[in-house]
């Protein structure tokens, strides 16, 4: 039994790069004679993608599936992280909607804690434009409430 060991190696592609590796048109296998050299087509050139040619090609074939699954992975985790980000921003606006809202503080904190509720009371006061001494007299009001 052969036991493969693991590198995570971290490569610097850009979002483009990663797309056009993630589809099997833009890879190829050019055999010399003696082995099997991969050659992938980044940005509309194509290149050696692996230093190390092989010998055989279903060893060849087998890395190609197993390297265009990580890069479609790697677009799923980008897009997951756009949508983290678009979520954290969209709740930004809502937050500072209600603190410009004519509402009392004592609602517009409520409302910003249904929103983010492990806010602290630094970021409470950032958005309000009050000092940290306000927000806990406002949240004492809550506790009492």
């Amino acid at each position: 039994m052969v036991r493969l060991k693991t590198i995570n190696i971290k490569m610097k592609f850009s979002n483009l790069e990663i797309e056009n590796l993630s589809r099997a048109r833009n890879h190829k296998f050019i055999y010399d004679g003696y082995d099997y050299w991969w050659w992938s087509c980044k940005k509309d050139k194509w290149e050696i993608h692996c230093i190390e040619p092989f010998s055989d090609y279903k060893k060849a074939l087998s890395y190609l599936k197993y390297w265009l699954n990580q890069y479609e992975f790697m677009i799923e985790n980008n897009d997951a992280e756009i949508n983290r980000i678009t979520n954290n921003l969209i709740d930004q606006v809502r937050i500072y909607d209600i603190a410009n809202s004519n509402k009392s503080t004592y609602n517009k904190i409520n409302e910003i804690y249904a929103i983010k509720p492990f806010a602290t009371q630094v970021e409470l006061g950032e958005y309000l434009n009050i000092s940290k001494m306000a927000i806990s007299k406002q949240l004492k009001k809550t506790r009492t409430v």
